[in-house]
């Protein structure tokens, strides 16, 4: 366990405050969804928008259905969230897009230039 930790703190240790930050939330999410999938303990972080107006923002259920997502529980899904198939299929174009960048090492098409994210 130690070793993990030396590792992630080597990871860490170049990045501004402000990655760590988000590393660290990131990691939060990706732990306590995986244990509210698995289990029935939720301890995931709420949303501030709807603890202070009582209406759910434009994220809401994002985390579940993506949890529901890696289940495969289609229908829960979609019924959590309606867009996180538009919202996974952009993650996956960007991703794929990166790593094709840094295979060759340069940007892959003009046509792709102009969408930033």
């Amino acid at each position: 366990m130690e070793f993990l930790f030396a590792q992630m703190a080597r990871v860490l240790k170049p990045l501004s405050i402000e990655k760590k930050i988000l590393f660290s939330v990131l990691l939060y999410q990706l732990l306590t969804g995986i244990l509210a999938a698995y289990s029935s303990i939720d301890v995931m972080i709420p949303c501030i928008f709807k603890a202070i107006f009582h209406i759910e923002c434009w994220g809401c259920g994002l985390s579940r259905a993506a949890i529901d997502v890696v289940l495969f529980r289609w229908n829960s899904a979609y019924a959590q969230h309606p867009l996180v198939f538009l919202i996974i299929g952009l993650v996956g174009f960007v991703l794929f897009k990166t790593q094709l960048q840094k295979v060759f090492r340069k940007k892959i098409s003009h046509r792709f230039h102009r969408i930033h994210f």
